[in-house]
């Protein structure tokens, strides 16, 4: 009774959105819902690491792992979201194929992370060495499992999905937790932390290639479309974490742990959009370009209509939420308030519209002309304006990019 009054409401207010309400009630849910889990558990890190941590350690503790992100721009992330799409088609085939070429291709960053290594302990930093030592050593695993991913939104498992990555984030926060009660060594840090990941990546992988690969059929050009949504993503990985780098060797581990709480809540918000533009790829997946010109914009205005009260309370209650929660960085949050402004420029969404139709001629023009102008940004304003010219430099980058693929969309 209570499920077919449900589906009537969702019927109901599929006339007045436009959007297949019962396929974001069915799949969305969990998307939501792990979104939500992740803000709590994200918060809840966010305020063991202000109450047990220094600045100066926080600060290089991101910087280590910023180092590891930016080398996953080596590792052919492109391949995740390129069988997204042959997934939704029925191609379940390539899921060991793809791991064993992200696992070769995984040898360049390792060598990469090991030349870092070895330049920190020929400058006597003996910590950050062994720090980026450990970065090493998980990498090959840590990048090439999380196929995985890619293979379950493409299956639409988004509740099996939600339920892995809750499970991992909970226990990763334990470990973590407990770590810093322990000890606040970097190297101890950064090894609880990446440690735990890789046992739980590989597990998962194990577990998706024996229960949930249904056949053994390939999408012909699969792997030359992930190479070069792999090339785009490059520059996407590294202009999105280059930032943390640049504030470390500009102004120091203690602002950029300050940026680092700023961004925080911002990114783990607009980080649900992210999810939406996956939950949404499937589907497009099996649209033509005529269709996606006729409806795609509406359903984006109405997103951005959504996210404008979410703006507008952020920043109202900030000023609150750090006071209360992160009283040693209530100087995060001009900064914060300002980058909360990015949930109004849908790049992820915008995205994975081109990803869904394989525009691939206007994701290379605009994604790496749009990254590389991101690129010049950061490195101008940064150094003339320090934190500030970060949080523009980001701002006049999306807003430059949304633009642009909103542009190529009309034009597919």
């Amino acid at each position: 009774m209570l499920r077919e009054y449900t589906k009537k409401v969702l019927l109901w207010l599929q006339k007045y959105t436009k959007t297949d309400m019962l396929y974001i009630s069915r799949h969305g849910f969990w998307v939501v819902g792990e979104k939500i889990f992740f803000l709590g558990i994200n918060f809840f890190l966010a305020a063991a690491f202000a109450r047990f941590l220094s600045k100066e350690t926080y600060g290089n503790y991101k910087y280590i792992l910023s180092i590891f992100t930016i080398l996953t721009a080596f590792s052919l992330t492109g391949l995740n979201t390129a069988q997204i799409r042959a997934v939704a088609r029925g191609f379940e085939g390539s899921f060991t194929q793809l791991f064993k070429m992200k696992l070769r291709w995984s040898i360049v960053p390792v060598f990469i992370s090991l030349g870092i290594s070895a330049y920190y302990y020929i400058q006597q930093n003996r910590v950050f060495s062994i720090a980026v030592l450990i970065v090493a050593v998980a990498f090959p695993i840590l990048s090439s499992t999380d196929i995985y991913v890619g293979h379950l939104q493409g299956k639409k498992k988004f509740k099996l999905l939600s339920l892995i990555n809750t499970g991992k984030e909970f226990f990763s926060a334990i470990i973590l937790v407990t770590t810093l009660l322990l000890t606040d060594n970097l190297f101890i840090l950064v090894s609880a932390y990446l440690g735990t990941a890789t046992v739980f990546a590989y597990g998962t992988y194990v577990f998706v290639k024996r229960f949930q690969v249904a056949n053994d059929s390939r999408e012909s050009d699969l792997i030359p479309y992930g190479k070069h949504l792999s090339v785009i993503s490059f520059f996407s990985t590294i202009t999105k974490n280059i930032d943390q780098v640049l504030l470390f060797h500009f102004v120091g581990p203690i602002q950029l742990a300050v940026y680092s709480f700023a961004s925080a809540l911002p990114n783990q918000i607009r980080g649900g959009l992210q999810d939406l533009s996956l939950l949404a790829l499937p589907k497009l997946s099996q649209r033509d370009s005529e269709y996606i010109k006729q409806h795609v914009f509406k359903h984006i205005r109405r997103l951005i209509i959504f996210c404008v009260p979410v703006v507008l309370l952020y920043i109202a209650l900030s000023p609150y939420l750090f006071s209360l929660f992160f009283p040693a960085y209530k100087m995060s949050v001009p900064y914060s308030q300002v980058l909360v402004l990015t949930l109004l420029m849908p790049v992820e969404v915008l995205n994975s519209v081109l990803t869904s139709q394989k525009a691939i001629k206007y994701q290379y023009v605009i994604l790496i002309s749009s990254h590389i102008v991101r690129l010049i940004l950061l490195f101008v304003l940064t150094a003339l304006f320090g934190l500030w010219g970060i949080v523009w430099a980001i701002l006049i980058g999306r807003f430059l990019t949304s633009i642009a693929l909103a542009l190529a969309i009309r034009r597919m």
